[in-house]
């Protein structure tokens, strides 16, 4: 954004009102000062518009919240999610926060730890974790990484059984980077040649087809 603003001069339509005197302050200091410097170096002009007529960027700021509730039809996380729901304290290792079935996962040997947010995993359904192998790994931002790190990254949030199993098969599957990554196995060595001391001591033939048949 700052490459369309810098050397142009533009109009802000806030309905923020304290931005209107915030240029005209007097000896500011703190944070009223630091955000003074930061937009001195633009050129605008500021006008007030109130919230409710400022509808153009309520697109981008005021977005209503949409729970659009997805069918669940896996099995393994239909099953935990009901039993969780039934009795909680029977199922240490797994709640629900705000709906949504997480896991604790142990980082450390030490089982007197505390849990930490961390270390809940939210579980993610067979429906869903085709788009989050593709989110974290052919994503622009992903960078198509390897299956180690396309594993870390995935198991920093999410959980499913067999979740190294699939990823790793989703990464070498892979046809971007099948095309277009470089080998990482060494060099092959240099040619050298070989002695032969009798007669018949070593046999090589080469092998090429099938050919397709002349006209």
């Amino acid at each position: 954004m700052k490459g369309y603003l810098e050397g142009y001069a533009f109009t802000v339509i806030t309905d923020h009102q304290s931005l209107k005197w915030l240029q005209r302050l007097e000896g500011p200091t703190g944070r009223l000062a630091r955000w003074l410097f930061e937009i001195q170096q633009y050129d605008f002009d500021i006008k007030y518009r109130r919230g409710t007529l400022n509808r153009v960027a309520d697109a981008l700021s005021r977005q209503p919240e949409i729970c659009a509730a997805k069918a669940v039809h896996c099995r393994w996380y239909r099953r935990l999610h009901e039993a969780v729901t039934r009795e909680p304290g029977g199922h240490p290792d797994y709640r629900l926060e705000d709906g949504e079935l997480q896991r604790h996962i142990l980082h450390s040997l030490d089982f007197k730890e505390t849990p930490t947010d961390a270390q809940w995993k939210t579980c993610i359904p067979k429906e869903q974790r085709h788009g989050l192998m593709q989110q974290h790994h052919d994503e622009p931002t992903a960078g198509h990484l390897g299956i180690a790190e396309t594993v870390a990254r995935i198991a920093e949030q999410y959980y499913w059984p067999g979740m190294f199993r699939e990823i790793a098969a989703y990464v070498r599957n892979c046809q971007n980077c099948q095309a277009h990554k470089i080998a990482q196995r060494p060099p092959a060595g240099a040619l050298h040649a070989t002695a032969v001391t009798r007669p018949w001591e070593q046999t090589t033939i080469d092998l090429v087809g099938p050919l397709p048949q002349s006209r």
